[in-house]
């Protein structure tokens, strides 16, 4: 269900039997799943449904558990998760050196991916999302479920609601 993401000779794929994983562009060959055991501390329980989005070596995979796995792009050790609560069913964006998340909730956060992959609440909407992020100069566009599309600064957290009129 996954968009995959290729970063290097490597594609990044989420898949239905809760795991992500990591496949040689040119063997096609797997290269790692994660969780790779049972005994996986933290194991996700739940699919991974989004694009993962890889940085400096780093995959940042989003799950319906409401958790973000940061993983080792070479091995697929977890470095750490992070617990956004709700589950995540956009796919995330890089803008600068941070990465934004938005949750089912409503809720938008950003990762420092030099600040030992400290998260962030940038805004919290309180309309479900479900559409893929996009950025461009600063600024994230979340389209919600109720048809509005909202512009946040990533630097200040300030949003801009727009609505969008079908007829």
């Amino acid at each position: 269900m996954a968009t995959p993401s290729v970063y290097g000779n490597t594609v990044y794929v989420g898949s239905f039997d809760r795991h992500l994983y990591a496949v040689d562009v040119t063997s096609g060959k797997e290269v790692w799943r994660f969780p790779a055991t049972d005994e996986e501390e933290s194991k996700p329980s739940s699919w991974f449904w989004v694009k993962p989005l890889v940085y400096n070596d780093v995959v940042y995979a989003g799950c319906l558990d409401g958790k973000v796995y940061v993983l080792k792009a070479g091995s697929g050790s977890k470095i750490r998760h992070l617990d956004l609560e709700s589950p995540i069913i956009s796919s995330p964006v890089l803008v600068d050196n941070l990465i934004i998340f938005a949750t089912e909730a409503g809720t938008v956060y950003s990762i420092d991916t030099t600040n030992n992959q400290k998260q962030q609440l940038l805004v919290s909407l309180d309309e479900p999302v479900y559409a893929p992020l996009f950025a461009s100069e600063g600024t994230v566009y979340v389209h919600t479920i109720e048809d509005s599309l909202y512009a946040i600064d990533v630097k200040s957290g300030e949003k801009k609601k727009f609505t969008l009129v079908t007829e």
